[in-house]
């Protein structure tokens, strides 16, 4: 069935025009740069750093150190084709091939048949890099090699026949991106099987999402199979371990549809958890015994967080993981003047963070104006003070979302009011206008500030306010 799958196609990348020449860059064992005009400098002959973008592939041949990236692109020369890659071009980005404790991180890797090779290596670390081998070329892979306790973190791959490919003991990958790639991540011990490996936190979006083989003590918890546990593909000798112990939980997958009614070890006792009440069995002997009923949320500066109904969070300073659940909701009383548009989201999550929440949430356009959409209000309950608040930042009307933003995670709902209806009464006259010229000219820091009156959600009460209210003058909903 894989072998089907060399069909697909990649997606291209745009990057700046602005090269050093093409060629292959050394860092070579003395720790000097080879050629010296390349776009990368060293202070201490411990941290290369780009200053520019780079064209060709970089094999380093020194221990100990740090490629740093800095964001910049370093481009492959590969003019071949699908089945026969250009033997004189770029092979590898970045051949670390042999390397003991070498960091490669902040790299932009476009246009090579294959993106980082760990070859060989002991201790090295690939983290926050983009790669994309976009050829594509017959077996291009993102990150590949065998290794020995490798850590491949924070990486974004996509657009890869295999994004992550690793063999050998002691590996982890953990909190990537692996989006739109033939296979995501194969991953497989050396033979004979080596042990102690890790995939953990990881987002997967793509039918093919894993591939384990031949692993001995490996675990595999805490990722979102956003494709389900189709995309799976787990050979029955393996021995991996697809849980954490009771309730940090084990994976998400969005076509698990069990209850989640009970909660304990065995869950058998009375009460949700998060966790299904029923094991997802993948092959044989390799069970997720907590399969969890919400994506899971890693750590790091801004996460986001998207469900298959379409809502989403991006939680800033995520300190610990844990799992986000969206529930719907119902029963709450709207506020005055508004109706709901769809049911109420109930966000939760079980993770640490420390800044604002960003909160979007789809809606149904149908039987409404382009205008109508533009002043919808994304609203939050507050369980304190039993009353509903407008966090509304931005509306959406080309992909139909709303966006809002607050400091914590509640219920929240999609609701419209009536355009220039600012009293709340289903009717645009006299008296709204009255409201409106009392506010007129404000924004939310000033004490005369009238949150109904800002119908376009731009935190100004201006004319623009002044000419919905005039246009929907008479009307009544």
């Amino acid at each position: 069935m894989i072998l089907l799958l060399i069909i697909m196609s990649f997606s291209f990348l745009n990057v700046p025009t602005v090269w050093a020449e093409p060629f292959t860059i050394y860092i070579r064992a003395d720790g000097s740069i080879d050629p010296s005009n390349a776009n990368i400098t060293t202070l201490d002959n411990f941290t290369y750093t780009f200053a520019d973008n780079n064209q060709g592939g970089i094999m380093v041949e020194r221990d100990n150190i740090v490629l740093d990236g800095a964001g910049y692109v370093l481009q492959g020369i590969q003019n071949g084709s699908f089945h026969e890659p250009d033997p004189n071009g770029t092979v590898v980005g970045v051949d670390l091939t042999g390397r003991n404790n070498v960091t490669a991180q902040n790299l932009n890797i476009v246009n090579v048949p294959h993106g980082i090779s760990l070859d060989g290596t002991t201790n090295c670390i690939v983290r926050r890099n983009y790669i994309t081998t976009t050829g594509p070329w017959l077996g291009d892979q993102g990150i590949m090699g065998i290794a020995t306790n490798a850590m491949v973190v924070e990486n974004t791959v996509v657009s890869c026949y295999t994004g992550v490919k690793l063999l050998g003991s002691g590996n982890s990958i953990l909190r990537n991106k692996i989006w739109n790639n033939v296979v995501g991540i194969w991953f497989e011990m050396s033979d004979p099987p080596g042990s102690n490996c890790t995939i953990a936190e990881n987002d997967f979006d793509g039918s093919h999402s894993l591939i384990v083989e031949n692993v001995y003590n490996g675990k595999i918890c805490h990722n979102n199979f956003n494709e389900g546990h189709n995309s799976v593909n787990v050979a029955n000798w393996s021995q991996a371990v697809w849980n954490e112990a009771y309730p940090a939980g084990g994976n998400y997958w969005s076509d698990y549809s069990s209850p989640d009614l009970y909660c304990g070890p065995f869950q058998n006792e009375t009460g949700s958890d998060g966790i299904g009440d029923i094991p997802l069995v993948l092959a044989e002997n390799q069970t997720d015994n907590y399969p969890l009923m919400g994506p899971w949320t890693m750590t790091g500066e801004n996460i986001t967080v998207e469900y298959r109904t379409g809502a989403s969070v991006t939680i800033a300073e995520v300190t610990l993981g844990g799992m986000t659940t969206f529930n719907a909701r119902a029963g709450l009383d709207t506020p005055q003047g508004f109706r709901p548009v769809g049911s109420c989201c109930n966000i939760s999550t079980t993770a640490s963070f420390s800044g604002n929440v960003e909160v979007t949430l789809p809606y149904d356009p149908t039987n409404m104006t382009q205008q109508e959409e533009k002043t919808l209000k994304i609203m939050q309950w507050n369980e304190t003070t039993l009353t509903w608040t407008n966090i509304t930042t931005r509306v959406d009307t080309q992909l139909n979302k709303i966006t809002g933003q607050t400091p914590r995670l509640s219920l929240f709902a999609v609701m419209w009011r009536l355009g220039g209806d600012v009293n709340g009464d289903f009717t645009v006259d006299i008296y709204d206008a009255i409201l409106l010229a009392g506010s007129y000219n404000t924004t939310p820091q000033s004490p005369l500030w009238n949150a109904n009156a800002d119908m376009n959600n731009n935190n100004m009460i201006d004319i623009y306010d002044a000419i919905i209210l005039a246009g929907n003058y008479g009307r009544t909903a």
